[in-house]
């Protein structure tokens, strides 16, 4: 006869997926269907031979096969929802040790809490495709440029067959929806790779110098070149040097720096590939990734929980610290353009098939942009503000100390106000313009500056402290972003109208935006300033200011995510003292932002994350529409469009 495998009774049998006696198979069920929460492990204080507490009985059971899944929902007198609640908030404690047989299907996004079997699932399942990607780049007999993207396409199968095993759901999507999440994906690979080799090669990268670097940057690129193109060593150095060091400083170091253990990797490499903000997918594509991503999210969370003991507030500053992270490796995803550009402005060689991926690793970037992916979360705008949001501090806050009270928004609260009049003032200043044309607009950039400047240090005292350079930096980029917000806040005033205008209209609204803007004789036609610049006004439209409209703002998540646009700490150009300031106001938002969202959806947890997660994107929407901005005003160059010297002056400056 069978023993059971969890407290050894001799009489078992399978019971929801696992072999268990019939009184271990109702602990199971009433724990899966329980609304208690989670304890910590008591079997210390039940003595030698005492049974094992309700948190390790449950652990033994999932170890044993046990699934939630196969348990029948709780009948009774409850509807509907609250049966749903009570399986959402059921509770697993797998070991992240533990493998799961099978892959896993993550449609379902309705996780027991301090779940991570999908994260835990893919680890080992890395480690053979990491294996098998060894194995194969250990073959080459040269490791240039050439002959390392010559593998291009056992990069792009090796990953393909990783994602269908561990994700057996994404097989059902289209050919094309795979190709551009793949191709995608490679390219971050590429990125994460060198941040993998780093702490693999710790000591010995410390002690380079630059001359080493040099040595290994022109190894990469010798009999890269076409016969009778070849650079000397100092060219190399002077045209690509600048970008390895920039990746090193900025990419792989902060990577490297957090230490991320095998389980963070995993989650990190997730949320990576699952990038619905692509819009050459479909919208079942869009569906599926951020619905993975949510799993993820959640996974990566309970996990955290777990690793800092039940500590709440190491576990949020750490899952936040981890969330940078796509955002590091997306600046090293624009440096690494910038770095194929100069592949093939230099005629440096690349495999066809390398070739071929880096084109479109370019199409990608520049279709980037947000799907309805937020229809799904439509209760979550539709749901009304419960926060006080019209009580005032009487007077700015410091935030340099992170360790706030639950619950506590006074700093996002005290900046609502203080935005109202930054915004009344713009309002004015810009209404005295004669014309609204690029030219006049542009002129006001020393006035948009100031009012900034002002707003920030009414706000935020502790900016005040910071040096003339760090300030002047933070503000500058600020502005840039800001420029890219004020018609999110146009359309939220005039959506009727906008929504009515056809492409003729919009046509009409650039020409005379641009009318009076080119140098005599250099005058554009009507149909050239719209196949020019068009293009750039519909993806603004349509990628940055429609998504972040879809979202129905409320003033108080406003100004949370102006604040954490503000206080970037990702800049180059900024001292220690500055970045340290910046990511402790970062941290004090987040903190209040969530305290507010929980308070918004009257204390249900889930719905407040769903949301805090949404508008964690906003900033990296506004990222890749500076990105276009940017292109948009070369093109002002090119074409000799006349915009004032200190817009100008500030671009360049962001450009570098």
């Amino acid at each position: 006869m069978l023993s059971c495998s969890i407290c050894g009774s001799p009489e078992a049998e399978t019971h929801f997926g696992g072999l268990s006696c019939r009184a271990c198979a109702a602990f199971f069920r009433r724990y899966c269907h329980s609304k208690k929460p989670i304890g910590l492990c008591t079997c210390k204080f039940n003595g030698e031979g005492g049974h094992p507490c309700r948190e390790c009985r449950m652990k033994k059971c999932v170890a044993a096969g046990l699934t939630s899944e196969k348990v029948q929902r709780k009948r009774g007198k409850h509807s509907q929802d609250e049966n749903d609640r009570n399986l959402r908030e059921s509770t697993s404690t797998s070991s992240a040790n533990s493998l799961s047989p099978l892959p896993l299907s993550l449609t379902h996004t309705h996780l027991p809490f301090k779940d991570t079997k999908n994260i835990t699932f893919t680890v080992p399942n890395f480690s053979i495709y990491e294996a098998k990607r060894f194995e194969v780049f250990s073959t080459l007999g040269s490791h240039n440029a050439y002959y390392t993207t010559s593998l291009t396409h056992v990069d792009v199968r090796l990953v393909c067959n990783l994602v269908v095993n561990v994700f057996p759901d994404f097989d059902i999507l289209s050919v094309i929806d795979k190709k551009c999440l793949i191709n995608s994906f490679v390219t971050k690979i590429w990125l994460l790779e060198a941040v993998l080799d780093d702490v693999h090669n710790v000591v010995k990268y410390k002690k380079m110098e630059e001359k080493d670097v040099r040595k290994v940057l022109c190894s990469f690129l010798n009999g890269s070149f076409d016969e009778g193109e070849e650079m000397e060593e100092e060219d190399i150095w002077r045209t690509f040097g600048p970008l390895w060091t920039y990746f090193y400083r900025f990419v792989v170091e902060p990577i490297v720096r957090l230490s991320l253990d095998r389980m963070e990797l995993m989650a990190i490499i997730w949320i990576l590939f699952f990038d619905h903000a692509y819009n050459d997918i479909s919208s079942k594509s869009t569906d599926l990734c951020w619905n993975i991503r949510k799993v993820i999210h959640r996974e990566l969370r309970n996990y955290l929980i777990e690793k800092f003991s039940g500590d709440v507030e190491m576990a949020e500053n750490r899952f936040l610290n981890l969330l940078e992270i796509p955002m590091i490796v997306e600046r090293g995803e624009q440096k690494f353009q910038e770095e194929v550009v100069l592949f093939e402005l230099n005629r440096v060689k690349g495999c066809p098939k390398g070739r071929h991926l880096k084109v479109s690793f370019l199409e990608v970037q520049r279709k980037r942009g947000k799907h309805s992916q937020d229809e799904k979360d439509q209760n979550l705008r539709e749901s009304t503000s419960t926060s006080s949001a019209n009580s005032l501090s009487p007077l700015p806050l410091s935030l340099t100390h992170t360790h706030l009270p639950f619950k506590d928004t006074k700093n996002i609260t005290f900046t609502v106000p203080n935005f109202s009049i930054y915004e009344a003032k713009r309002f004015e200043v810009f209404s005295t313009l004669g014309s609204h044309n690029a030219y006049y607009t542009t002129s006001l950039t020393h006035v948009d500056v100031r009012l900034v400047c002002n707003l920030v240090v009414n706000v935020f005292p502790d900016f005040d402290i910071l040096s003339v350079i760090d300030k002047k930096c933070l503000i500058n980029s600020f502005v840039t972003k800001l420029w890219l917000i004020e018609p999110v806040l146009d359309d939220v005033h005039n959506m009727v109208k906008y929504q009515k205008m056809e492409e003729n209209e919009v046509k009409n609204v650039l020409c005379s935006f641009l009318d009076g803007c080119f140098e005599e004789d250099g005058e554009m036609a009507q149909e050239d300033i719209w196949r020019a610049f068009g293009s750039y006004w519909m993806y603004s439209y349509r990628f940055i200011i429609e998504p972040i409209i879809r979202l129905s703002l409320d003033q108080m998540e406003l100004m949370a995510i102006i604040w954490i646009i503000f206080f970037d700490h990702a800049y180059n150009d900024i001292s220690s003292k500055s970045k340290n300031l910046c990511w402790s106001i970062r941290k004090v938002i987040h903190r209040e932002l969530r305290n507010y969202l929980i308070e918004k959806f009257r204390g249900d947890m889930e719905m407040a994350e769903n949301r805090f997660l949404n508008l964690l994107e906003i900033p990296m929407i506004v990222e890749r529409g500076e990105q276009r901005f940017q292109e948009e005003v070369v093109l002002f160059e090119l074409n000799r469009v006349k915009v004032h010297e200190d817009f100008v002056k500030i671009m360049k400056k962001q450009r570098i």
